[in-house]
């Protein structure tokens, strides 16, 4: 875990099971979490997480996600999609790309989890 910290990463559906635990787990790891989902996420406590309220399924919110990532960090690292749907994590995914590219390096997207680091 100590290769994640200072990362940055979005969590898309951060509401559900798979979607909190992978805020937790971030945010204890040292990873800069911003969480979008429309409902309340509870807080990891002593970690600091950032909330993007909106639909995680829309692409425009992810964008909105990936501009408050941007804004308070300069970067965004990691996209994990913890959506019941592919189609919906794929859209978000093509929302996510342009800043995850920016990253110097090379991004990848491990197939069937819909989480992309760098």
């Amino acid at each position: 875990m100590m290769r994640l910290l200072g990362r940055v990463a979005l969590v898309t559906g951060a509401t559900s099971a798979a979607g909190l635990a992978s805020v937790a787990r971030f945010a204890e790891a040292g990873v800069s979490v911003v969480a979008l989902d429309g409902a309340c996420a509870p807080h990891p406590a002593g970690h600091p997480v950032w909330r993007v309220d909106g639909d995680p399924t829309c692409p425009r919110a992810v964008g909105e996600g990936v501009s408050r990532a941007l804004a308070e960090f300069g970067r965004l690292d990691m996209l994990v999609t913890c959506l019941p749907t592919g189609e919906a994590a794929l859209a978000g995914g093509r929302s996510a790309l342009p800043a995850l590219r920016a990253r110097a390096g090379r991004s990848s997207t491990r197939p069937g989890t819909g989480v992309s680091w760098r």
